[in-house]
């Protein structure tokens, strides 16, 4: 959400500022998860990410444990309702360190389902939209590329 002109006069700091404007309106939001059919949270959360890599695009290992051969995704939910919770939290999720917190639910699946009760803002690669369902799924071998030898 950094605007253009802001990224043109600050550079980099643009996301750093902008994070922190969205993190003092930030509120927790209420969804249900569904890994390979099964339920595994549904109610509020503060953020959550489906990832088949370790890495965002900004270089954050939400999903330490991915791997994109294993053919499943990786699903982090922080499930706490404090936002004070949710800041305090965010250095172990830059590291990558956080799966072990109990506010955070870290599972893997080859099918993932979120499904919420009005639209919410979520980020599908790079895209900010609004959804109040998606559905997340691997296909193995499902991209050819060419390359020299």
């Amino acid at each position: 959400r950094a605007r253009r002109g802001l990224k043109r006069r600050l550079g980099a700091a643009a996301y750093l500022v902008t994070g922190a404007r969205l993190l003092l309106r930030l509120r927790p939001e209420r969804a249900r998860f569904v890994v390979d059919g099964a339920v595994v949270h549904d109610g509020p959360f503060m953020f959550f990410a489906v990832a088949n890599g370790e890495q965002t695009g900004g270089g954050t290992p939400v999903a330490p444990l991915a791997d994109v051969r294993d053919g499943r995704l990786d699903l982090t939910v922080v499930r706490t309702r404090s936002r004070t919770r949710f800041i305090r939290l965010l250095p172990r999720l830059r590291a990558g360190t956080h799966i072990d917190d109990p506010d955070v639910l870290y599972t893997r699946g080859s099918r993932i389902e979120v499904r919420a009760p009005r639209a919410i803002d979520v980020n599908l690669d790079g895209e900010p939209m609004r959804i109040a369902e998606v559905r997340y799924s691997v296909h193995m071998r499902s991209l050819e590329i060419m390359h020299p030898q």
